[in-house]
């Protein structure tokens, strides 16, 4: 079993029941790594997930913090993306 607080990882709200916090540690087109108590595990977005954004800056990206609806035969799904507390981001030209 993994210890999420070695990624930075504090509880800030309970997890609904049946969601599993992870971190984002790489993304290659849609899909997802993300390290969790599980260990590393493979995820897709939520297809309701597409229409509740407004912007490209609500995807998830590399260093955030997610829930996600863990499935240990294939892709988890990946429900909400947790507050960021810090950002780093590129002007867009």
């Amino acid at each position: 079993m993994m210890n999420l607080k070695t990624y930075g990882y504090t509880e800030i709200e309970a997890i609904p029941h049946g969601l599993l916090p992870g971190r984002v540690t790489e993304l290659r087109r849609e899909r997802f790594t993300v390290m969790t108590e599980r260990g590393e595990v493979t995820a897709v977005l939520k297809g309701a997930f597409y229409h509740s954004v407004e912007t490209h800056v609500d995807f998830p990206c590399v260093g955030d913090f997610v829930l996600l609806h863990f499935n240990e035969s294939g892709d988890s799904l990946i429900v909400t993306v947790l507050p960021r507390r810090s950002k780093f981001s590129r002007a867009d030209y």
